[in-house]
């Protein structure tokens, strides 16, 4: 509240830190092998549920707890329909790392422009994501 009233921030790190303002605090001479570690982790996972995950956790800031996590419901399932998350299914069973190919399902562009969100699947299969009808 009184960063809020009086427009003054004035944290260390360690107490933005205890303020879940930041992920974690790391010595300054290993701040760049942290984020480049950081984003090695990102960048392994599948890209396609690594946006799934970020458009998901935006959502719940621009709208209530309840729609947020029916948003995430719906990303889910239509996640469950996509290559990577066959890959990653069959990967798990062999023990091995995945080699995801970032392909299955896509962003309809026109959805995406109308404001609506689907996805539409390899074989042409349209998935609405948010409530909006799908046309």
């Amino acid at each position: 509240m009184e960063v809020i009233l009086t427009g003054q921030v004035n944290l260390s790190a360690a107490e933005a830190n205890a303020a879940g303002l930041v992920s974690r605090v790391v010595p300054a001479d290993t701040l760049l092998n942290e984020a480049m570690s950081l984003a090695g982790m990102i960048a392994a996972n599948s890209t396609m549920s690594v946006r799934m995950a970020k458009e998901a956790i935006n959502r719940v800031y621009e709208s209530g707890l309840s729609e947020g996590l029916m948003y995430e419901r719906r990303l889910f399932y239509a996640s469950l329909a996509t290559a990577d998350k066959a890959e990653g299914t069959r990967a798990f069973v062999e023990k091995r790392q995945p080699r995801f190919t970032d392909s299955g399902m896509r962003l309809s562009p026109l959805a995406q422009h109308r404001g609506h969100v689907a996805f539409t699947s390899r074989t042409g299969v349209r998935l609405p994501v948010s409530g909006r009808r799908i046309r």
